[in-house]
């Protein structure tokens, strides 16, 4: 692209650095957090999506400590940081019952 453009203007003169650079990551099928996640799914009745996202996210620096990490939250992946980004209040209600139930599974 950026020979592209100079050849449009002889001018013009760009340069690509990369800043930083995250590793993909997965969660273990038999993490511990994960199967509290479905535990609670199955009590709460309510499915969870599991999978591969393409994005970044801080969880990625714990993952590289050692941590056993998942991305979970209410909302519709496809309506995250974009314009008019919004939550059902009962995807809200079902999310607080959800970490409700992680921090109890894994603190008593």
């Amino acid at each position: 692209l950026i020979d592209i453009m100079h050849q449009e203007d002889e001018t013009f003169q760009a340069e690509i650095r990369v800043i930083e650079e995250r590793e993909a990551w997965e969660t273990a099928a038999d993490s511990a957090l994960l199967g509290n996640l479905r535990q609670i799914s199955e009590i709460l009745k309510c499915d969870i999506k599991t999978g591969a996202e393409v994005g970044t996210t801080d969880a990625t620096f714990l993952k590289k400590e050692g941590v056993d990490v998942i991305i979970f939250g209410p909302g519709k992946t496809e309506e995250i940081h974009c314009v008019d980004e919004r939550i059902e209040i009962a995807e809200l209600e079902q999310a607080v019952r959800f970490y409700l139930g992680l921090m109890i599974n894994n603190y008593t």
